[in-house]
């Protein structure tokens, strides 16, 4: 049995790149530290968030599955961290004064045409057929095969000549299965660009240096924003939003950039952002 479900995500802007973040608001952000940029897959935290803070109590769940440990770094607060000494410039780099522009909603876009709004998802179940998948870029990739159902949702839809990201969670192993640029094929296979597996259980990270169905190297379910959340009131983990220029760089958590631009106020990949304490929700 398989479940569709289409999920909001918070976009800023047009990029591909994430930047994990806790919310947005017109002069309202902080940027926190983190100092680890090159942590081998096994660190999860980085030591000044292990002394600093607290995991929520509970993970998020999704089909009977946690996304990630409860202490893990997306499920981590950062508002007791202190901030970063080049916050500002990052957030003047972002766009201190632009509004964002945020993906949330039903229906299509544009109007009447075949394009859902948000990043989509499907769980299946363990015993759904795993099919091949060619990838534009195998060495960075997790090889196949990957249990990708026919109907399998393509962000955008199946006419899109935009990302076409197709996420997959195995909901009996708790598996993530993340494409980029995924295309079905006739005969039952795929190909896509670039494809991650996660075991959501773990706190692995991919090698330094390697992309994701994400050009930051990181998941993308993890990030997003789901209607069951809205509804409850409450989102406990960060939120993954993209900016419109980035820096050649990559900080802690993320894996990988896709930048040439070196100068030193661009926002780097996997940059954590905050409210300010003071900024009223």
């Amino acid at each position: 049995m398989q479940n569709i479900k289409f999920k909001l995500f918070l976009f800023f802007l047009v990029f591909l790149g994430v930047i994990l973040g806790l919310g947005c608001g017109r002069g309202g952000l902080q940027t926190a530290v983190s100092q680890k940029p090159t942590a081998d897959s096994e660190t999860f935290l980085p030591s000044i968030m292990q002394a600093t803070i607290s995991p929520t109590n509970l993970p998020p769940q999704i089909a009977d599955c946690a996304i990630f440990p409860d202490d893990n770094i997306w499920n981590t607060p950062v508002n007791t961290l202190p901030v970063h000494p080049n916050s500002v410039n990052y957030i003047n780099t972002i766009g201190a004064d632009d509004g964002l522009h945020a993906d949330f909603g039903s229906g299509v876009w544009p109007p009447d045409s075949d394009s859902p709004i948000g990043i989509p998802f499907i769980d299946v179940a363990s015993d759904q057929t795993a099919v091949n998948v060619s990838f534009t870029w195998p060495d960075e990739s997790d090889s196949g095969p990957y249990p990708i159902p026919p109907n399998a949702p393509i962000e955008g839809g199946i006419y899109s000549d935009g990302d076409r990201h197709v996420l997959i969670l195995e909901r009996n192993n708790c598996l993530l299965y993340e494409l980029f640029y995924a295309f079905p094929q006739q005969d039952g296979s795929w190909t896509a660009a670039a494809g991650a597996v996660y075991d959501l259980n773990s706190h692995a990270l991919r090698p330094d240096g390697w992309t994701s169905a994400d050009a930051a190297g990181l998941p993308i379910l993890p990030g997003l924003v789901r209607y069951e959340e809205i509804a409850g009131g409450e989102i406990r983990h960060a939120i993954r939003f993209t900016a419109p220029e980035t820096q050649a760089a990559h900080i802690w958590p993320a894996r990988h950039d896709a930048s040439d631009l070196a100068g030193e106020n661009y926002p780097p990949m996997g940059l954590r952002l905050r409210l300010r304490s003071d900024f009223d929700i």
